[in-house]
This record gives C-alpha cells, structure tokens and sequence, in this order.
C-alpha cells in the first residue's frame, strides 16, 4: 500500500505503529482473544510472530513524498508447511483457529482497519493510536533487552512515548528512547 501522509517527516514511524495497530485489530477479528504487538511491528499471537509490517518512505526536507506499507500475515498455513527453523517462532491465523481463514475477509478487514487508523492519525494526530496500541503491548513492566546496530540496552519495558519510540528504563532508573532494535523479553 502507498500512503501519501500530510504528516511532517519526522513523524513517519508513528506509521509504523499504525499500521501494527490495524494489523492487530484485524487479527483479534479473526482470534477469541488479543493479539500482541512486539515494538515497533510484530503482531505475536500466543508469543509467536503471526505478522509483521516494514515501511519505506521518501521525504524531502519539510515533507513526506510517500509512505510504502509491506505487510506480510501467515494466513492458512499448517505447521507441516513450515520451514523447521522457524516452527518454535510462528503460527499462523490458521494454526491458531484450527481452521482455513477466508484470505479476502482478511485483506477486506485490513484494508478497513488501515483507513480507519489512518485517518484517525492525519485527524486527531498520534497520542490516540498511541493508546490504541498500548492496548497491544505485553512487554511493558517486564525486563528486555534491546539490541541495537552498535549496542544493547537492558531494563524495564515502560512503553512508547508520543512520537513512538519504545522507552526502557534502567536499573539506576533512567530512561532511554530507542528509536530502532530488536526487543527480547529478558527472564528475570
């Protein structure tokens, strides 16, 4: 999908964080129970990844020329399908149902769920897609780490801020934005 968003450039990830709120709101459609949201954009169902979204987008100085959405969901596919290096780490709306997904309900109800979270953020700004996505997050309170290009950041997870950065809190207690990274829950 191809966004051409009014947002200035340096709100183009809250995006991102968008487009996993509509992901997940979709597959929760679909579940009898919620998904969750890795930060920034995995939707885990069952602490396996059922889905993901990647963005790409062109900005000029003072404003964004485009906004492309990749989105990926593992819809109908059985475990024996699956490559074995991956079966401990994904599922799919079928394995979690225990049922063949109709593929056109799905992208129908994306499609709907991406306007809607799209136009509520160009309207109202990011602070209530902040909170729909909260609604998503189960790390928050527990202990990750983050592991960067250059480094990793150990601590509590807290949450997003309001331009969506994921904010970690220290064992001195200082907190730390991360604007990029892989989280993984720490078992305390």
């Amino acid at each position: 999908m191809i966004l051409r968003p009014t947002l200035p450039p340096a709100d183009v990830p809250q995006i991102t964080l968008l487009c996993a709120v509509a992901l997940a709101e979709t597959v929760q459609s679909f579940l009898d129970y919620s998904p969750q949201i890795k930060w920034p954009n995995d939707i885990l169902v069952g602490g396996k990844k059922l889905a993901g979204v990647l963005t790409e987008s062109s900005c000029e100085r003072d404003r964004v020329l485009f906004v492309i959405l990749g989105i990926g969901v593992n819809i109908n596919i059985p475990i024996e399908m699956m490559p074995e290096k991956i079966r401990d780490t994904a599922t799919s709306l079928m394995m979690c149902t225990g049922g063949s997904v109709d593929r056109l309900a799905f992208a129908n109800g994306l499609i709907h769920s991406l306007d809607r979270c799209y136009e509520d953020l160009e309207n109202n700004g990011f602070a209530p897609m902040a909170r729909r996505w909260d609604r998503f997050f189960h790390l928050r309170g527990r202990r990750v780490r983050v592991e960067m290009a250059d480094r990793s950041v150990s601590g509590k997870a807290i949450g997003i801020d309001s331009d969506g950065a994921l904010l970690v809190e220290g064992d001195e207690g200082a907190r730390e934005r991360i604007l990029a990274g892989d989280v993984i829950p720490v078992e305390s």
